[in-house]
Formats: structure tokens, sequence, C-alpha cells
């Protein structure tokens, strides 16, 4: 199946549309009107690509979207992931910020702008091109909350360059229809020089909310995937935990093609391995390992996450947890699931690297500073750092 177009949510001038071209520089793509439901219809049709939000810092999972949806139910491919800073620029008709009583965003910003929208009277829309477009009708409006570039620079003034929250950004995915192969033919130039070769694949699982305690069972397949692993930058990596129901969650995990993990075993339900678990092994390929994207992002973007040995960022309604030396970053919905299980995973960590897996150097000295608190408490020696939020 040849592909035939490639969409952004609302084009290009929309947040999809300029993280879209930051990660496919020159990349030409369409989708100023569909909604996010004639998205996910077309692609599941086929023949196209389409770049959507799928998590942000403070929101959480973007569940309007429906794409972790479709990539679980195997209705479309992961193509590429990747991390984008989130700003809005206050435009107005105003000569001031004090004088801002009245104000369009889209619904995404009230929580990701929530320090400065806080005594203003906001209008939601569904995207920041919608709310523009509203406060450029109604003059009771005295601003509006834009993407960069999505203004008119000769009728209004721009107060502020970022009124989002600190720490604001969304990862995108590209998806791709599960019969779209062929990326041949010259308008695909630009996305195949950045997003091939495939380097990674990208599985998923399906378990049970491992609360009030984790399971032995959950236990051990979080620990098995570390299973042959011969250094610590080759294990496995989980890198999204979502909620599914109320009583099971999902998570997206990301491992090297080469890897010698053996997943074909805990691919069906009730098969006696993990009888509770559900592996889904092939949910896509992508180019450049999530877990480095992410980190060179929050490096040049973020770096203060990074100045620590272990970190939590807790969102409106989502969390964020690390360990940037290992290279462990999970984002997740429920802070007391994700960090259960991201103690366990450096629990693990430690133990092989006190066993003599291949590490870094740095990663030998991270594990020598707590050597005698893992020792005498286990994974209760980790003491996460929390940055300041609203």
């Amino acid at each position: 199946m040849t592909l035939k177009k490639i969409l952004a949510y609302k084009g290009k001038t929309s947040q999809t549309g300029l993280a879209t071209l930051d990660r496919f520089p020159n990349l030409s793509f369409e989708g100023d009107m569909e909604t996010f439901e004639d998205i996910i219809n077309l692609i599941q049709k086929g023949q196209i690509l389409v770049v959507l939000p799928l998590w942000n810092s403070h929101v959480g999972e973007i569940t309007k979207t429906e794409a972790l949806e479709t990539i679980f139910n195997n209705a479309a491919k992961i193509e590429e992931l990747w991390p984008f800073r989130i700003r809005f620029e206050c435009v107005s008709r105003k000569n001031n910020l004090k004088d801002i009583k009245t104000i369009t965003i889209v619904f995404a910003a009230e929580a990701q702008c929530s320090i400065f929208l806080k005594k203003l009277r906001c209008k939601k829309f569904k995207s920041t091109i919608e709310a523009y477009n509203a406060f450029i009708k109604d003059e009771t409006f005295d601003a509006v909350l834009c993407a960069p570039k999505q203004w008119d620079g000769k009728l209004f003034k721009r107060l502020n360059d970022d009124v989002a929250n600190p720490f604001n950004f969304t990862t995108f995915v590209l998806l791709g229809n599960v019969d779209c192969k062929d990326w041949k033919g010259t308008e695909w130039k630009s996305l195949r020089k950045a997003g091939l070769p495939k380097e990674y694949y990208i599985f998923g699982v399906e378990m049970p909310i491992p609360l009030p305690v984790m399971t032995k069972e959950q236990h051990s397949f979080l620990e098995d995937l570390t299973k042959d692993s011969q250094s610590i930058d080759d294990i496995p990596r989980i890198i999204f935990i979502s909620r599914k129901q109320t009583i099971a969650c999902d998570m997206l995990i990301e491992l090297p093609i080469e890897t010698s993990l053996d997943i074909s075993v805990m691919s069906l339900k009730g098969n006696g391995y993990f009888p509770n678990i559900v592996v889904k092994r092939e949910l896509g390929k992508i180019n450049k390992k999530y877990t480095e994207a992410l980190m060179k992002f929050l490096d040049k973007e973020f770096p203060e996450i990074l100045s620590y040995d272990f970190v939590q960022h807790i969102g409106t309604k989502t969390c964020l947890y690390a360990c940037p030396e290992l290279n462990i970053i999970v984002h997740g919905f429920d802070k007391d699931i994700v960090e259960a299980v991201v103690r366990i995973i450096i629990n693990k960590y430690f133990e092989l690297i006190d066993n003599g897996i291949s590490c870094t150097t740095s990663q030998k000295r991270l594990f020598n500073r707590y050597k005698k608190s893992y020792y005498k408490k286990g994974s209760d020696f980790i003491v996460f750092k929390r940055l300041q939020c609203p």
C-alpha cells in the first residue's frame, strides 16, 4: 500500500504542526480542518500518516486524540515518537498584561497555563486556531493564547512569549496505517531521511493495576525485561503507563530491534507464563530511541530535571518519574502506580550493576553513592526530588 498524504492536527501553525516541522523539517503535510475523530477514522482506512499529540506533562494522556487506544487496538502503528516544548504566547488588543480580563484558549491550556489564567475569565475551544479565530471575531475578548507564528503581528500585540507553566512539553506520535509499508517517492524524501531506518521496536503490555501492592507475577515480569541484556543501556525501557480501565493499565516499552529478548512466550493471555499479563508484540518501530531523544530534549529545554539522581514531576492528571543517569524516564497517570514500577526497575538495575553488568563509569558512580542504602533498604533507598509544580 503506497502512502498518499500526511496529516497533522490543525495544520502547520498549530502546536502539532510546529512539532511536526521540528522533527521533520520541510515536510509537506495537510490538516487544517480535521477533527481527532476524522483523523482516527482516516488512518484506519489506509494510505496516510498522521501526527497527533499523545501525552502532556501537565495534562497527561491526551485521550481526545484516541491515539493510545488506537495503538493498543492494533488499528495503527507507531512510526515515531518525540518530545516538543509547548509554548503559549499571550496576544492581545491591550497594551499591558494587567489590562486583560477575558481570554480565549484551547482546552489544554487550562491545565498547561493554570498559573497565568488563575484570575482571568476564559472561553475554551478545541484548538488554538479556533480560539484565535474567536478572539478576532469578538472584540469583547481582551486576549488569546496562541501557538508561536499563529497570529497576525500587524493587528495585535504579543504581551508574553510563553505563559505556560514550568516544565510544559508534549510527546507527539507519528502514526501509520497498519498496512502502510511503502515510503517511496520524492515527496517522502525528508520523512525517509529523518525516520528511517527503524532501529527500535515498541511493544505493549496490558495488566491489572498494581495496587495496593504489586503482585509477584507483575514483579517477575518487570524483572524479566532485563533478561539476557548485556549492558544497562540495552535493557528495554518502559516509557508510558496509561489507564486502560478502572482495573487495568497499559504500558509502552521500547527495545532495540536486534535484542535477544524473547517476548513471544508472553504474547497470549493465559498461557501459563504470566497468565494475567497480555503482551502485544509489535505496536510499531521507530528510528530514534525515545528515551535518548527525551534526555537530549530535557538537557536543552529543562536541564534542571537532569541535575537530580531521582526526580518526579506531578502534573494535573499525570506524573513523570526519572533516573537520568540510568536513562530511565516513565510517563504515567497515577503517581503511586508509576512510582512502584520505577522503584522496581531502579532496584533491578542496581542489582545488575552490583552483579557486574556492563555500564558506564558515571552509572557505576551512581550505584556507589547509594550502595550502602541499597543494601540496607532495597528499593526504599530511593528518594525522589519533586519538581515545583502549580
